[in-house]
Formats: C-alpha cells, structure tokens, sequence
C-alpha cells in the first residue's frame, strides 16, 4: 500500500512537472510616441519621371524617432497600389523590431489607422498584436503599440 502511494506520488510530480514545462508563457509590452515627419528630411517619395507625385506605383518613405523612447525610430514604406496605399512599417529600438502592416492611413488630423502586427526580432520574435497610429496633423502622428509575445 505504501509503495502504491510513493508511487502515485511520483507520478503526480512527473506529471506537473511536465505539465508545468509546457505552459506557454505570454509577455506583454507596449510601445507609445509621437513622430513627426517632414517632407525632403526624413520622408521621401520616389515618383515617375513626370513629376506626378500621388499615382499608382509611386513609393514614400518615412523614418523618424519615436519621442518618449529613446533609441526608438518609427519607419517605413507606403506604396501606391492603385487600390489602395499599402503600408509596410517597423519600430526599431536598438536591435528589437516590432514588423507590421496593412492599408495606408490618413494624414487628416484626428484620423486613426490600426495596423496588424506580423513578427518582429529580438525580444519581439513571434510577436502578434496591434499598432495603432492617430494623425495629430501637421505629419504628426501619435503611436502605440500593444505587442504580445508568447513562448
């Protein structure tokens, strides 16, 4: 009967042991800042050759740092589909990079555009989540980042 519940025991630990080695782990963080852009100095556009610069296939670029987070650059790229404006963008802190993307947002002051987080380096390998960026006017914008990474 003894050996019956040392066993047991065993058992049990074994199981929660390995129970425990499993469980995924979820870290949380979040990422906010204003950046501001100005056309010719840290925002770009490549255009055709005829000047006509808001056209299908035309491409801007933007990279700005990301106040409140120092080491923090807010950049990208926008690419004029025809369709749509296709944003393709990453927070870089250091050698961390949040990576996301979706449709182009406004600049119109008090506009909001949320943005599907696909992966990222560092610390935010596998990370999912949102970014959400609000016009403040001016080529201003307000950013925030909720990221998720699990284990």
């Amino acid at each position: 009967m003894a050996s019956k519940l040392v066993l047991v025991s065993i058992l049990t630990v074994a199981l929660f042991a390995f129970a425990s080695a499993t469980i995924t782990k979820c870290n949380t963080f979040t990422i906010q800042g204003s950046a501001q852009f100005v056309f010719g100095q840290n925002e770009f556009q490549v255009v055709a050759s005829d000047g006509v610069g808001d056209r299908d296939g035309s491409v801007q670029t933007f990279a700005a740092p990301l106040t409140g987070n120092p080491g923090c650059i807010y950049q990208g790229i926008i690419a004029d589909t025809g369709s749509l404006d296709f944003q393709v963008s990453q927070i870089k802190c250091g050698n961390d990079r949040v990576e996301f993307m979706g449709d182009a947002g406004s600049s119109t002051q008090g506009s909001s555009t949320t943005y599907a987080i696909v992966g990222g380096t560092g610390r935010y390998v596998g990370a999912t989540g949102t970014v959400t960026e609000v016009s403040l006017g001016g080529m201003n914008y307000q950013v925030t980042a909720n990221i998720k990474v699990c284990n």
